[in-house]
């Protein structure tokens, strides 16, 4: 056996013994949760969308986005799961669901059965469309390059990151924008730009994540791509104003811009964007110091945009594709609501540069194991401190996880910097 296989037997091993580490982790973590405590302790961003179909499914869609009738659809669904007493008058601060009624079409459809019961069979769909699609992705990224036994063992590796597990156990819904994001850069690697916009316009799911995107594609004139977003935006768009009403849109209009940054519990504090650092750093510093940090980081964070974004790439190269890893690492950082399970879109990125061998394995290791481990530090340090000394520091474990969320997209976006002012040095002295 040669140096060469000796050394793959190697990290294969490797591989599959972190995620053995990490599957028993989070799966026990998954299981303590729904086994201890009530849904929706997990589940709750589930919920949500739950009540959104349910009053979509019994009154009309114009009043999904009515917070007295969300707070009272949420507490009589928690009256029926036995979690509140019957003839107890109870106020809640609603959890609500800030989408285009286009997205709450399955939803009208699982609300017909109990939220409980909902969200497992959602999870169950999410699993499988997880790891089903990573797995026709993997086949078909449209590289040119045979995947070996250990790349897609990196790709299995991915399923057992911090973002997914997130996006499991509260019931989100970044599956279809994982997808999304999949279906549009494959189609870009298979020279089929229409078709990679169409599925561009899926990510209005979270529309926060077109926010750098289609100025990307304006400036580098990728006309076909955007006429694809428009034609999918435009039915999305189009069927939203169908179902809810102009009165619907205007009301989401105002839960986003109004009420809803009032009064929604959004936990800006333990997101993974740059507000996050000013919120943390206006706290701990009783000054708003926090903002300006936020802000240069924003300032610098769109000028390494620019950067990579000035070299006019091929539309679905493979420096392309890395490209785009730099513009949607970047937008989670500048996005004004970015929490951890966001970068699930992320996924079909890494997968994609690092099959191309523009990222390395490492990175991609760093990027799936850091959160885990610190949090696992964290839980047991609490632990102990807690039971010798009657410290409780469990209060900043969404700190924990969101701050190392910010730094491994931080890395990344680094990361896809270094490739291309490496690859810039590199022409320059062969010139």
């Amino acid at each position: 056996m040669n140096f060469q296989s000796s050394k793959k037997i190697q990290q294969i091993n490797w591989t599959l013994l972190i995620i053995v580490i990490l599957g028993s982790f989070y799966i026990s973590l998954f299981y303590l949760v729904t086994s201890k405590s009530h849904f929706p302790d997990f589940g709750v961003d589930y919920l949500a969308w739950w009540s959104a179909g349910k009053i979509a499914d019994q009154k009309e869609y114009s009043q999904i986005y009515n917070l007295d009738i969300l707070q009272s659809v949420q507490v009589q669904e928690l009256k029926a799961l036995g979690l509140i007493n019957e003839n107890e008058n109870v106020q809640i601060i609603p959890n609500t669901s800030p989408l285009l009624s286009f997205f709450i079409i399955p939803f009208q459809w699982l609300s017909r059965i109990n939220s409980r019961e909902g969200y497992w069979i959602w999870t169950v769909i999410n699993i499988l469309v997880i790891i089903s699609y990573l797995l026709f992705f993997g086949r078909n990224a449209g590289l040119g390059q045979s995947q070996s036994t250990n790349e897609f063992l990196l790709i299995f590796l991915l399923l057992f990151s911090y973002p997914v597990f997130s996006n499991i156990g509260l019931g989100q819904v970044q599956t279809f924008l994982l997808v999304c994001i999949g279906e549009f850069i494959r189609n870009a690697a298979n020279k089929k730009p229409i078709v990679s916009g169409i599925w561009l316009g899926g990510l209005l799911l979270k529309f926060q994540l077109l926010i750098l995107i289609i100025p990307v594609l304006l400036i580098m004139r990728e006309w076909k791509c955007l006429k694809g977003f428009l034609l999918s935006s435009i039915v999305i768009i189009g069927i939203s104003i169908y179902l809810s009403g102009v009165n619907g849109m205007l009301a989401l209009g105002r839960l986003l811009t109004g009420n809803y940054l009032r009064t929604t519990p959004s936990n800006p504090g333990v997101m993974v964007n740059w507000r996050m650092i000013g919120v943390n750093l206006n706290s701990v510093s009783g000054s708003p110091i926090g903002w300006l940090v936020s802000g240069i980081g924003i300032i610098l964070t769109i000028l390494g945009v620019y950067y990579l974004i000035r070299h006019g790439f091929q539309f679905g190269s493979q420096e392309w594709m890395m490209m785009m890893l730099g513009v949607f690492t970047a937008t989670i950082a500048v996005s004004w609501h970015s929490h951890y399970h966001l970068a699930m879109v992320l996924i079909p990125l890494i997968i994609t540069t690092n099959i191309a061998k523009k990222t390395t394995d490492k990175v991609m290791y760093f990027w799936v194991t850091l959160t885990p481990t610190i949090w696992l530090f964290y839980l047991v340090t609490a632990s102990i401190l807690a039971s010798s000394g009657g410290i409780n520091i469990g209060e900043y474990q969404g700190i924990v996880i969101g701050l190392t969320g910010f730094v491994v997209n931080i890395i990344l976006f680094a990361e896809t910097i270094r490739y291309f002012v490496a690859k810039n040095k590199a022409i320059e002295q062969n010139n």
